[in-house]
């Protein structure tokens, strides 16, 4: 059925109730901007600080052993028992062993000469006591005495020459056992079970893995600011460790006129070198100039951007403020910025949505909520 006139809806009256009741709603709703710009973004913040930094160049290292030697036979003999590549030794640990059977043998002659002199040296003890009581009897002369007691004398030279070719017969028996100087892996074997050794043969090598240390080379003009015990920066792929130098040979390397080798120790002693491999490339920071004092910031705070770098400085009330910073040195994960004074707040991460005027919310690396990546 039609509506009567009176209940029809003119079109542009039914536009113009829908348009008021929609500004009505976009008035009662704020903006997305606003509700965004009205909360606090969360950050991780680290302070600018004066520090003493000096230019650096990179120069090509490589992780070395600092124990590392052949082992060679102190005996001839056949081997009887020698370990396997791979194998880690402790300490004055067995690696081989050559056959000793003569010398068991004759250690057992060396043996019976000593029981047999000192039962010599005992009879001539108690004939030198026999005659000094027949003497103060003067039952016995003076010359038998003299005569006991030089016997005596030669019995216990003979005693002492047979002990000393029984330690000496002691010392070859344990050359025939071929000990580990140090601890360490073995990472060659020159010879086999059942192969005839020679003193002084080369037997196999061995390399201690767990002591390590740094060697690179570098022209005299760099080592103008290297000192030793001096800190130095190493990088391993992703890995900073943590060096200081141990050694700087004064001498150049004949292949190489004008080189000198640098010697660094990995410290703390007890880092964690499992990710470090006896000849693998590292680079080393050699200084370039003289250190000197900057106000320095983590490289994480910097924004890198057409118009230039720029940092985001936090006041204290909280507030995002942008600042155009010029660069400088750089040392590890710090570099030296131009635009901020030391004590000032920087924002590390969370910074790459971050706008000028926006309040922000401080998070430690150690709390479990993350800024926005």
């Amino acid at each position: 059925m039609p509506l009567p006139p009176s209940e029809h809806i003119h079109p542009n009256r039914a536009a113009l109730v829908f348009s008021i009741a929609l500004s009505f709603l976009c008035a009662l709703t704020p903006s997305t901007s606003e509700a965004q710009g009205s909360r606090s973004i969360p950050v991780v913040l680290a302070v600018a600080e004066r520090r003493v930094l000096a230019p650096v160049a990179w120069y090509p290292a490589t992780v070395i052993s600092r124990n590392q030697a052949q082992i060679s036979a102190e005996a001839t003999g056949r081997i009887e028992h020698i370990v396997d590549v791979g194998t880690v030794v402790e300490p004055e640990e067995e690696v081989a062993r050559i056959d000793d059977t003569l010398l068991r043998k004759q250690l057992i002659e060396e043996e019976t000469a000593i029981a047999r002199e000192q039962a010599r040296v005992n009879y001539l003890d108690a004939e030198v006591r026999r005659l000094e009581r027949l003497l103060a009897d003067n039952i016995e002369t003076r010359s038998r005495l003299d005569k006991a007691i030089s016997d005596r004398e030669i019995g216990r030279s003979d005693l002492r020459a047979a002990r000393a070719r029984l330690d000496t017969t002691l010392e070859h028996l344990a050359r025939h056992r071929i000990r580990a100087p140090f601890a360490g892996t073995i990472t060659e074997r020159l010879q086999h079970r059942g192969e005839w050794a020679l003193s002084g043969q080369a037997m196999m090598h061995i390399v201690d893995t767990e002591s390590l240390e740094v060697r690179t080379h570098a022209p005299l003009s760099a080592l103008d600011f290297v000192r030793k015990n001096d800190r130095l920066q190493v990088k391993a792929s992703s890995l900073d460790i943590p060096s200081r130098v141990r050694a700087i040979v004064p001498v150049a390397r004949e292949d190489r006129s004008g080189i000198y080798e640098i010697r660094l120790s990995i410290e703390p002693p007890d880092l964690d070198i499992g990710r470090l491999d006896i000849g693998q490339s590292v680079r080393v920071a050699l200084p370039t100039s003289i250190a000197r004092e900057v106000v320095a910031v983590p490289q994480d705070a910097l924004i890198v951007r057409r118009e230039g770098i720029s940092v985001f400085r936090i006041g204290e009330d909280n507030a995002a403020e942008r600042v155009m910073v010029t660069t400088g040195i750089a040392e590890g994960d710090l570099i030296e910025v131009d635009g901020v004074a030391a004590g000032d707040r920087v924002v590390i991460r969370g910074g790459e949505r971050l706008k000028p005027g926006q309040t922000v919310e401080a998070i430690e690396l150690g709390d479990r909520k993350r800024p926005p990546a």
